[in-house]
């Protein structure tokens, strides 16, 4: 800042180009920012314009009559005058004195002086054609009205010599136009004086005119007065002269050449420039048109096409017009010189027009030709070019050329030695690397002796190096794919090294080895491979097509992932191993973003972990895992299904550890609600310890209501059985007393906590509650019993049970779940009555509480009347053995209804009950996970299997349906959930699936507790 400020102070300009030049150099853009500077600037800018000025001034007002910068500086004056505002006056003053001085100089131009009229016409024509190069309108105006004035003396003064002069010295310009057109008025005043009196006046006047203008002789003939008619006017002179300089030739003849180079030879001014060029582009044309014959299309022979040349020059220089004449002939011909060099014309071309050039006399241009040949045929030496080199041979020896053709021999030889040894060069190659193992071919070699042997046209050789190629390559591709790492890897470099080599040297083999990758490719992306893509990418940094695409595929995989992180199918196989690889190369992936990979492996091993058995532990994390990655609705949609699951199933199994991990869960409202219900289970678990230890029974019955209610299988399972374990104990004692005060305690603390089932099983352990028929012993015992029906009449009745129900009601009785062949009617051949008292008594329970439910809430319009017959209600079975009365109560829709079965299931549902737990795995859950029955026999044959006597069981039950949910929906499937909760969480108690209006098969009856059902016959 101190050298800027003292620069400023001191006003010297080279002080402040220095220091100015290092404030830039050291602030930069930014320069601006020292102080001085801008200062500075501004005073280096303030002096170098009063230089300029000062150098304008010495410009206008020297001696000197250098025009070119005197109009310099008045156009700079002019520019300046009109932006520069700080220093416009002096520069308006510079202006018009510039404009001063040139109008003085055009006064003095034009005044007469030495006996012309005109002193000096060249200066106004110069000033005019200088006015408008430099965009100066006040001084062209100027020189422009000095022309004319200049013009009208000497047309007034009749001074042709000064018309001709000042018509020659502006050909070309506006200028010239004006010269024209004054002349041509004042020749058709001597017309008009010739055509009246005055013919010796004329014929003075034209022949100054003639003589002035240089006219050719003819034209002074035929302007002479003997020979002009008395109607004869300058114009029809001029117009002959013009007819007879602008012929036209077909070829360089002699005659036409010598008409040509005459008009050529004595046109010069005013009207005729245009005949003149003319002649000079018909000339140029033909001598074009010439050597283009000889040299190009050759339909000319070289001697012949020389001689006509020579002809031409000789021609102009008897006429005396050889320089204008030898001028067009070597700009052709160095035109010509100049084509061939940039197109670097062959051999032949350069020795022709070398030839030509040397015969016309054009050293300097046959030395730049012979130049020109020497290169050419050192290039086609280079390139190998035998064919042009032995044609350039043959021609050279046909013109006589033994220096030329001596050259292109030697070439020719050393091209042979050379291919000679190029090609024992490339067979030794192959030969090594043919040898060599797969990993250790040197892939260079191999491109450069195809790509080589190619371009010398070895045929054998190429055809030997490309199925080398292709061979390596076919075990480079097999390779690729290979499940060894380290061999795919050194498959997939082979390839994509030799890809890189064929491109540097642009091998034919490109094409198969793009073909190649291009499957590998696909193979890799329809399979999700992301290791390969990373492997492609590692490899590829020499192929940047091929990097790309590797870098594109492996964007798209993490896209459909991230778009649907659930989804398997969108996620890239082998996702352990894609992140092994990763790490693997990483130093290899730079520009490639790799954090979804890592995303990607704990992803897919938490989710395995998951999807093999909810646990809330892992679903915990995968939370926080998923908050952390943002991974989209989809998962978290998932997670909170599985989260559901984890927590139905802990419920189920009472594993304290999962509900531990439930009850601390962090997973939204959604979890809220489940920590506490969780916590509350462990709460009850811990309890029920207590009351166990303390054996407070009745608090155990507490915990197993709460349990039931709350659907806590596990822990309703559980107290369940301790009390059933208690029951057994009291049973068996000895102490009848005891078990009496201890069953009565159970039954009062069952009963007040609405332990109804529970409160039966008592009363079913002391005996009552069983039908009075049955043969088992009340009070004594619980075992099944299972008797065979002798009685003709029952199994006759069942007969008719049969035969009754033995039909569809609906278009079709073959349904697609038939495993066995239709018959046309069931026989029974063996009836068992079924006596499972525990069983019997819970169905009582059942049945008693649903006719409760059904009196206080009336099944209004869902009874089994007319409206909705049921099939078995046509046959029944009072005053049978087993039946007195009659056994079902149609009030309450308890009715008989069919279950086709094993003989291994037969025996399992009587021995026990129907399990709920194994709910469609027979016939799938079509309308829910419940108990399937028909009221047709036919449909429940359908699913029986024969036994070792070839007979089917089917267990005739009494079904308590109670309230009905009547479904004839087409997709009953797509609303299980809908379906089991209308009977678990709602007031129906069975789900009627009218099938038979539907698709018109049968109708089935489901129920979702085992309790409303009792298995009591098996039919064979």
């Amino acid at each position: 800042e101190l050298q800027l400020l003292a620069a400023v102070a001191s006003g010297d300009t080279n002080e402040l180009a220095m220091a100015t030049r290092e404030a830039a150099r050291v602030g930069g853009e930014d320069a601006a920012q020292f102080e001085g500077y801008s200062a500075a600037k501004q005073k280096m800018s303030t002096l170098q314009a009063k230089r300029l000025q000062q150098q304008a001034l010495e410009v206008i007002r020297g001696e000197t009559k250098d025009l070119e910068s005197l109009m310099a500086v008045i156009s700079v004056a002019l520019g300046r005058s009109d932006w520069d505002r700080e220093w416009d006056q002096i520069w308006t003053e510079v202006l018009e004195e510039g404009r001063a001085k040139v109008k003085q100089m055009l006064e003095v131009a034009k005044a007469p002086g030495d006996g012309l009229p005109v002193r000096d016409h060249k200066l106004i024509a110069r000033i005019a054609v200088l006015g408008r190069k430099h965009n100066l309108s006040v001084v062209t105006r100027f020189a422009v009205t000095s022309w004319e004035e200049s013009v009208a003396a000497a047309v007034a003064a009749q001074h042709f010599a000064t018309l001709a002069a000042m018509a020659r010295d502006s050909s070309g310009s506006p200028e010239f136009d004006i010269v024209l057109e004054a002349t041509q008025k004042e020749m058709q005043r001597i017309a008009k004086l010739w055509d009246r009196e005055g013919k010796d006046e004329a014929r003075k006047l034209l022949g100054q005119a003639v003589q002035a203008f240089q006219l050719p002789e003819a034209a002074q003939l035929k302007a002479s007065a003997e020979q002009c008619s008395q109607d004869a006017s300058v114009a029809q002179i001029l117009a002959e002269v013009e007819k007879q300089l602008s012929a036209r030739g077909e070829s360089l003849e002699e005659t036409w050449v010598r008409q040509v180079v005459q008009g050529l030879a004595t046109c010069r001014a005013w009207r005729w420039p245009e005949v003149q060029e003319d002649a000079r582009e018909t000339l140029a044309k033909q001598v074009e048109q010439h050597l283009d014959a000889m040299l190009i299309e050759k339909t000319m022979k070289p001697d012949e096409g020389s001689q006509k040349l020579v002809m031409v020059l000789d021609v102009a220089k008897e006429l005396e017009a050889a320089e204008v004449v030898g001028s067009i002939m070597e700009s052709k011909l160095r035109t010509r010189v100049e084509r061939l060099r940039d197109a670097k014309g062959e051999p032949i071309e350069w020795l022709k027009l070398g030839r030509l050039c040397g015969r016309l006399g054009y050293t300097q241009l046959r030395q730049v030709a012979m130049e020109g040949l020497t290169q050419s045929l050192e290039q086609l030496k280079v390139d190998s070019e035998e064919a042009l080199l032995r044609a350039f041979q043959e021609e050279a020896q046909q013109l006589g050329e033994a220096e030329a053709a001596s050259a292109a021999t030697s070439s020719l030889a050393e091209i042979s030695e050379r291919r000679r040894l190029r090609e024992q060069e490339l067979r030794e190659s192959l030969e090594e690397q043919k040898k060599a193992p797969f990993g250790d071919v040197d892939l260079e070699v191999l491109i450069s002796c195809l790509v080589k042997s190619e371009l010398d046209g070895m045929e054998d050789i190429a055809q030997q190096a490309k199925e080398m190629c292709q061979q390596r390559l076919a075990e480079a591709s097999a390779a690729a794919r290979d499940g060894d790492r380290d061999q795919a890897l050194l498959g997939l470099r082979y390839i994509l090294r030799q890809m890189h080599a064929a491109q540097r040297s642009k091998c034919s083999f490109e094409a198969n080895l793009q073909e190649a990758l291009r499957e590998l490719q696909k193979e890799a992306v329809s399979s999700r491979d992301g290791k390969w893509l990373l492997r492609l990418y590692a490899w590829s940094s020499d192929l940047p097509e091929v990097r790309n695409f590797a870098a594109k595929e492996l964007q798209s995989l993490e896209e459909k992932w991230r778009l649907n992180p659930c989804d398997t199918e969108a996620a890239p196989k082998e996702v352990a191993g894609m992140a092994e690889e990763s790490k693997a190369l990483a130093g290899l992936l730079s520009g490639l973003s790799l954090d979804f990979i890592e995303d990607l492996r704990q992803r897919d091993e938490l989710w395995r972990s998951l999807r093999e058995k909810p646990d809330a532990v892992k679903i915990s994390e995968a939370f926080v895992f998923l908050k952390a990655k943002a991974l989209g609705d989809a998962m978290e949609a998932e997670l909170k299904s599985m989260l559901e699951s984890a927590w139905e199933e802990a419920k189920q199994s009472g594993d304290r550890g999962q509900l531990d991990a439930v009850s601390k869960i962090e997973a939204g409202d959604m979890a809220k609600a489940m920590r506490e219900e969780a916590k509350e289970l462990l709460k009850l678990m811990s309890s029920l310890e207590t009351h166990l230890a303390n054996k407070d029974w009745p608090g155990i019955c507490g915990i197993s209501a709460i349990s039931h209610q709350k659907s806590y299988a596990a822990l309703a399972k559980q107290t369940r059985q301790h009390l059933r374990d208690r029951v057994d104990e009291l049973t068996t004692s000895s102490d009848r007393r005891g078990i009496e005060s201890s069953l009565l305690e159970l039954y009062t603390a069952a009963r007040k906590e609405n332990l109804s089932d529970f409160a039966e099983l008592l009363v079913q352990k002391l005996g009552s509650s069983l039908p009075s028929e049955w043969a088992a012993v009340k009070g004594s015992s619980l075992s099944v019993q299972k008797e065979k029906v002798e009685d003709a009449t029952v199994i006759q009745r069942m007969q008719d049970m049969v035969d009754e129900t033995f039909k569809g009601w609906g278009r079709i009785k073959k349904t697609r779940d038939r495993r066995n062949p239709l018959g046309t009617r069931l026989k029974v051949m063996e009836v068992w009555h079924v006596e499972n008292s525990e069983n019997y008594l819970r169905y009582s329970v059942r049945r008693e509480k649903i006719k409760q439910e059904l009196v206080s809430s009336p099944a209004s319009g869902t009874e089994l009347d007319d409206a909705c017959p049921i099939r078995t209600k046509g046959v029944s079975l009072k005053g049978l053995k087993f039946h007195p009365d009659e056994p079902v109560d149609i009030g309450i829709n308890e009715v008989w209804l069919w279950h086709g079965t094993s003989k291994a299931g037969a025996e399992g549902i009587t021995d026990t009950d129907f399990k709920l737990s194994m709910a469609g795995s027979a016939a799938g859950t079509m309308f829910g996970r419940g108990l399937y029955f028909a009221e047709s026999c036919m449909k429940s044959d359908e699913y029986t299997k024969q036994d070792e006597r070839q007979w089917s069981p089917l267990i005739l039950c009494r079904v308590t349906c109670g309230r009905l949910f009547y479904c004839d929906w087409k997709l009953p499937s797509d609303h299980t959930t809908e379906l089991e909760d209308s009977c678990l969480k709602k007031e129906f108690h069975c789900v009627l699936g009218d099938r038979e209006k539907v698709r018109g098969t049968f109708r089935e009856f489901i129920v979702f507790d085992n309790d409303q059902v009792y298995p009591e016959y098996i039919v064979w």
